[in-house]
C-alpha cells in the first residue's frame, strides 16, 4: 500500500513566493522547493560554495527566513542546496 505524502499549500505558497522574489532583477537559478515528505523546505543556487556573491545571497535569506521562523511556524525546516 502505497501512503500518500501530505502537501502543505502554505510551504508551496512560501516557495512560490521566494522564486517569484530572487527570480526578479537577479542571477537565474535560484532553487525554492518543499519536500513534502521530509517537512524541508529547500533553497539555494547551483553556485552556491562557487559564487561569493551567491553564497552571500543564499546565505542571507535562509537566516532572514530562520530568523522570522517562516518554515518553523508551518512544521518544515529549512535546507540549503545546491
Amino acid at each position: 500500500m502505497v501512503s500518500k505524502v501530505f502537501k502543505d499549500p502554505r510551504a508551496t505558497e512560501l516557495c512560490d513566493e521566494i522564486r517569484r522574489l530572487y527570480n526578479i532583477n537577479s542571477t537565474g537559478g535560484w532553487i525554492a522547493r518543499p519536500r513534502h515528505g521530509e517537512k524541508q523546505i529547500c533553497i539555494g543556487h547551483p553556485e552556491y560554495g562557487q559564487s561569493e556573491e551567491i553564497s552571500s545571497q543564499v546565505d542571507a535569506l535562509y537566516m532572514a527566513l530562520d530568523r522570522l521562523g517562516c518554515a518553523e511556524k508551518i512544521g518544515y525546516t529549512l535546507e540549503i542546496v545546491t
